[in-house]
């Protein structure tokens, strides 16, 4: 009888090991969260599957993207891959093991470009294999590009990258915020992105730089699961991202904080519209222009400039187009919208304002104001032209505030402070 028990009792254990085990093993499947142009994904076993938003896509699928297209996979949630163009990628492993999200993406050629939520990094184990080893990351934004040759290039715009390098996958190199680890005679090398950008990559490292800055945007943008679910967070990893990019790139520095800024006063983004702390429009586009304007102060006034402009026709063009889109829509009732918006856009040119005076010392504030009031004014114009729209001007704001009233060049060691106040429009 003890002999029975003793058998039952290893039997018993087995099962639970057995439980426990699969448990831990669990396969997952990715999801096509968008894509653009001529994107192919082909089941494990060979054929290829309907390509619609929302599918689901199983371990050993692999995804072609054309000249053009492009594809975004949320391979785990907090774990979003971009396929950009011209590439071909396979989902080598997907699941979770022992409470670890496991994802293995096998990069055979082309740019892949990967936003992982920093706050889920205990779980996270991502990894991106290539012809020289594999790229893991936990917490980070970085591309990973593999030329038809076998070239690899790995860059960062946000945490660190370890590349375990070899067919053993040993030898680890870090590859910090900034930088990147490319092939140079066979061998990977770390660098900054800026000096690696004169090298004979430098083009196609430049369009992994923007293909960042663009895959972070959208994550904002549609409230992905590649950025940190709280606001404030996401404003604070996005603002890094984009000086990164710009500090790299100066001469990009407008175009990359204008997509960013797109992003954040979108309807629907991960930004509060109201308010002026971090994780709110105002708080974001604010740090956003400070952060590029850092990077190329002496390009401020063009960088304030342009992101007003961004900012003021994104917010009126939403405005108008949602208030046209409601039953019973009136020429008075769409003005009224688009009045309201022009009002909302002022608070945001204040935010520009403030960013562009606290990134540089070049610059005097009354310079600032003139180019963001002139900014605002064309684009609102705009944007009532191109709708039939009529739309109130804005008016030339008189504002105090958070920027430097002194006349001239500052920097000579005197600052005054003043209130912003804008006026509403009539």
């Amino acid at each position: 009888m003890k002999t029975i028990r003793l058998i039952l009792l290893a039997v018993a254990s087995a099962c639970v090991l057995a439980f426990t085990a699969r448990a831990q093993d669990t396969k997952t499947q990715a999801t096509l969260t968008s894509f653009a142009g001529s994107v192919t994904i082909s089941a494990p076993g060979g054929g290829n599957l309907p390509v619609t938003i929302g599918m689901k896509i199983p371990e050993g699928a692999q995804i072609v993207t054309a000249a053009g297209g492009r594809a975004a996979v949320e391979v785990h949630n907090g774990i979003v891959a971009s396929v950009e163009p011209g590439t071909t990628v396979t989902l080598e492993q997907l699941g979770v093991t022992a409470g670890k999200r496991v994802a293995r993406l096998n990069l055979k050629s082309g740019s892949l470009v990967s936003a992982l939520d920093p706050t889920k990094k205990d779980t996270n184990d991502y990894g991106v294999r290539t012809p020289k080893g594999v790229a893991a990351a936990r917490g980070t934004l970085f591309s990973t590009q593999v030329s038809l040759t076998g070239g690899t290039t790995v860059a960062t715009l946000s945490g660190t990258v370890t590349m375990f390098l070899g067919p053993n996958n040993t030898n680890p190199i870090v590859i910090p915020i900034g930088a990147a680890a490319t092939t140079v005679a066979g061998q990977q090398q770390v660098a900054a992105l800026n000096t690696l950008l004169a090298g004979a990559g430098g083009a196609a490292l430049k369009a992994d730089i923007a293909a960042m800055v663009a895959q972070i945007s959208n994550q904002v943008q549609t409230n992905g699961s590649g950025i940190p679910a709280n606001a404030g967070l996401a404003q604070a990893t996005l603002v890094a991202v984009v000086e990164a990019a710009a500090k790299a790139v100066p001469t990009e520095a407008t175009n990359y904080v204008n997509v960013a800024v797109k992003a954040v006063v979108t309807t629907g983004s991960s930004m509060a519209a109201n308010g002026t702390n971090a994780g709110t429009q105002y708080g974001a586009v604010r740090a956003l222009t400070e952060a590029a304007v850092r990077a190329n102060p002496s390009d401020a006034l063009n960088i304030a400039s342009s992101v007003a402009s961004t900012v003021n026709t994104a917010v009126v063009e939403q405005a108008v187009a949602a208030a046209k889109a409601q039953p019973g829509a009136t020429a008075a009732s769409i003005q009224q919208s688009a009045n309201d918006a022009v009002a909302k856009a002022k608070n945001l040119d204040t935010a520009v304002i403030n960013g562009t005076d606290a990134g540089t010392n070049l610059v005097n504030a009354s310079a600032i104001t003139n180019v963001v009031n002139a900014a605002a004014k064309t684009a609102v114009a705009s944007v009532a032209s191109a709708t039939s729209t009529t739309i109130a001007p804005p008016d030339a704001a008189q504002r105090t505030g958070d920027a430097s009233s002194q006349s001239g060049l500052k920097g000579s060691g005197e600052t005054s402070k003043v209130d912003v106040t804008i006026k509403s429009p009539n």
